[in-house]
């Protein structure tokens, strides 16, 4: 049984954020293929629109109603904390990195708004449709300047990334396909919030791109860069290395790659057959990858919470009054400042990428400033979850039993489950029990200070910067 949850952790980190020891129980009762099931159906629901208050009350906090960058990073780490559809979010947080676009240049917190609902609602579609509904959106028309694309002038900055780092890698086009691109997606504007074509600043001349030529324009680039080989196996490689591991063979990604093409360019395919490859379950994949600072961040707090969706669901709040901005501010309080600036020193700030090609990730995340930052995160996050007795999550769940090795067990397993070396388990029991009295013979709120220590210490180790 202990495999069966260790499977199942490993499922359930990858494809979201962790969730509780109960929770892993029951999704091993269900067995992995239902649970896959599961978590695919909820990842293609419709938007539930969770959290939005947070966005009504930063618009309302505004002198000028205006939605500022920095709320949004809140909004999306309160959902992925509170969510019940964690592989909707982790898809999100991959697409986000795949079409890397940043507030510092955009400057409109509405139109990243609307690029992070595209690829949620999107999450598990079309190939096809996701690439062209890309290109059509307006943050990234002024993040990859295209909105200077003119037939007189031709930018080539959104033709070049798109087949660069989008759809299909270095190597497979040439600079003249570059520029042919380019002129494709003149007059792709934007109006307001809104996609705009501007017939009279489009290039109408025959193109000559990826050895085909006619009169073609956006969606023709994006058709003909799909019908190229080295296409699905790009996203699939990308898609891949976000899930299961780094650089796979070729016995490994030939079969995913068929599957994806199979079903015509389908991401809920592609994914499937990721989640269902052998290599997915392999020792090279199973607590081998560095967690992002966004998948240490939002992991803890849930492990801390108990792993799964968190109690409050405030629902829509309309701040019209002092006093209602007072209850936002308040449900702001808590976790999600800090676990936003928390992530940016680690190196991931949500909506603010460093540059186009996104966060290299791996082994990128580890530095001597982020490592020491992920100490002291394990410290604080723990001392303000946890700082009471009857406070949510872990410590209640340890601190019920009066034997100190099934609390630090609870630990264990509501952090992965995970797995530590021998002596590193000794010293979490020694410091969970070092009452002078004895573990046992206090009452549970007594035994919450050795708690706190031995869970920030669980987290320090480097066992748990991996999953």
């Amino acid at each position: 049984m202990m495999d069966d949850i260790l499977k199942m952790g490993h499922l359930i980190r990858r494809a979201g954020f962790g969730e509780s020891y109960q929770s892993l129980q029951r999704r091993t009762a269900i067995g992995t293929e239902e649970t896959i099931r599961q978590l695919l159906d909820d990842a293609a629901r419709p938007d539930d629109g969770s959290a939005d208050w947070i966005l009504d009350f930063s618009r309302a906090a505004d002198p000028a109603g205006r939605l500022r960058p920095q709320a949004l990073r809140p909004w999306w780490t309160y959902r992925m904390v509170t969510t019940d559809r964690p592989l909707q979010e982790k898809l999100t947080l991959f697409w986000h990195g795949h079409f890397a676009t940043s507030a510092s240049k955009v400057n409109n917190a509405e139109l990243m708004l609307q690029q992070n609902r595209f690829l949620r609602d999107n999450a598990l579609g079309n190939w096809r449709a996701i690439l062209k509904g890309m290109s059509r959106d307006p943050a990234m028309i002024l993040w990859l300047d295209n909105n200077t694309n003119y037939k007189a002038h031709a930018n080539e900055n959104y033709g070049r990334e798109l087949m660069e780092l989008f759809s299909l890698g270095i190597g497979n086009y040439t600079e003249n396909d570059v520029k042919e691109a380019a002129r494709a997606f003149t007059g792709w504007n934007i109006q307001g919030q809104s996609f705009a074509f501007r017939a009279y600043e489009h290039d109408t001349g025959s193109k000559s791109f990826l050895g085909k030529a006619g009169n073609f324009d956006g969606d023709d680039i994006v058709d003909i860069i799909l019908e190229q080989p080295a296409a699905a196996e790009f996203l699939a490689r990308r898609m891949f290395t976000f899930f299961a591991y780094a650089d796979p063979e070729p016995e490994v990604l030939d079969p995913i790659v068929g599957a994806f093409r199979e079903s015509d360019l389908e991401i809920r395919a592609l994914l499937e057959a990721i989640l269902h490859s052998k290599a997915f379950w392999s020792e090279k994949a199973v607590g081998t990858q560095i967690k992002s600072p966004v998948q240490l961040v939002v992991g803890s707090i849930r492990a801390l919470h108990g792993g799964e969706a968190a109690e409050e669901q405030p629902g829509e709040v309309a701040m019209a009054s002092p006093s209602e901005k007072t209850i936002g501010r308040r449900r702001l309080q808590g976790p999600y400042g800090p676990a936003v600036q928390a992530m940016k020193n680690m190196g991931q700030d949500l909506f603010f990428p460093p540059n186009v090609k996104g966060w290299d990730g791996g082994p990128a995340w580890i530095n001597s400033a982020t490592m020491l930052e992920r100490i002291n995160f394990a410290s604080r996050i723990v001392t303000l979850l946890l700082t009471r007795a009857a406070g949510p999550g872990l410590v209640r769940t340890a601190s019920i039993t009066s034997d100190p090795e099934a609390a630090v067990d609870a630990i264990l397993m509501n952090l992965g489950p995970l797995v530590l070396p021998t002596a590193v388990q000794r010293e979490l029991l020694h410091t969970a029990s070092g009452s002078t009295t004895g573990f046992a013979a206090v009452r549970p709120y007594q035994r919450t200070a050795g708690l706190r220590l031995s869970i920030a210490l669980a987290m320090q180790t480097p066992q748990y910067q991996l999953c």
